[in-house]
């Protein structure tokens, strides 16, 4: 869709096809003339970046290209060396890169897929409040039954928790993060003066909160924060739940604690 949005734009836009982080995967690619020099720009879908394809972080994310396609062209990568870092984005050169007949390609007829909506309409923000609300539970009851204690929770601490599960969430898709500083910052402002804050993330396939309390007692840091000891204990829980393609879940959880330690 961004393809051939940028291409209603007028630009020369191209899907790629490659590997990114070491792993298969897709982009948008784009070549422009600026001041007699091309360039060209990579377009993640994924992080809504836009990346000039020579800098570190194109460099450091993507490896290789095998192919770019648009509405009517197709051109396959036959240069020697297919890495980011050594290929000539030159499509027209037939010494660098193998071109379809324009003929063939008209003859191809669309693929009339149907993407199925039961995946699209559900609402991942109350799975996800659903998920936090279970967390929440085993936590309370965690605690009356070993320490005889009530747990209170902050919610303004949980709301700023959200970033990092985005973030968690990029890194293991895309292998890098975006934002880190300024989300310290603000836990750093969340967080009052001699207090000592401890937090811990979880990934989990599914919507299970259960389970993902399971997964948190089986860590050690995990179970060190519930059974926190202090004065002015605040717990914090934050759930976020992303949905692709194929029926595939990706649900993150974060747990955390502050607190003024009397040690």
């Amino acid at each position: 869709m961004l393809c051939s949005l940028l291409l209603g734009f007028g630009l020369d836009a191209y899907i790629a096809i490659g590997t990114a982080n070491n792993e298969p995967h897709t982009w948008v690619l784009t070549r422009t003339i600026k001041a007699d020099t091309r360039t060209v720009e990579f377009w993640e879908t994924l992080t809504s970046q836009r990346i000039e394809s020579g800098s570190a972080k194109a460099l450091k994310y993507y490896n290789a290209i095998s192919c770019v396609f648009s509405e009517n062209k197709f051109y396959a990568n036959i240069q020697s060396e297919d890495t980011i870092a050594s290929i000539t984005y030159n499509f027209e050169n037939d010494a660098h890169w193998k071109s379809m007949d324009s003929e063939y390609l008209k003859k191809i007829e669309p693929w009339n897929y149907q993407v199925s909506l039961k995946i699209l309409r559900r609402d991942t923000n109350k799975e996800a409040e659903k998920i936090e609300e279970v967390i929440r539970t085993c936590i309370a009851d965690y605690r009356m039954n070993t320490q005889r204690v009530q747990t209170s929770f902050d919610e303004s601490l949980s709301y700023m928790l959200a970033p990092a599960l985005a973030n968690y969430e990029m890194e293991r898709v895309c292998g890098f993060t975006v934002g880190d500083e300024e989300f310290q910052s603000a836990i750093s402002r969340a967080v009052p003066d001699k207090h000592i804050f401890k937090a811990f993330p979880i990934h989990v396939q599914g919507l299970d909160g259960k389970k993902g309390f399971g997964g948190i007692m089986q860590s050690k840091i995990g179970r060190e924060i519930l059974n926190t000891k202090g004065d002015s204990i605040r717990f914090a829980v934050r759930a976020k739940v992303i949905d692709y393609p194929e029926y595939i879940t990706s649900t993150w959880i974060i747990i955390a604690v502050r607190y003024y330690s009397m040690i």
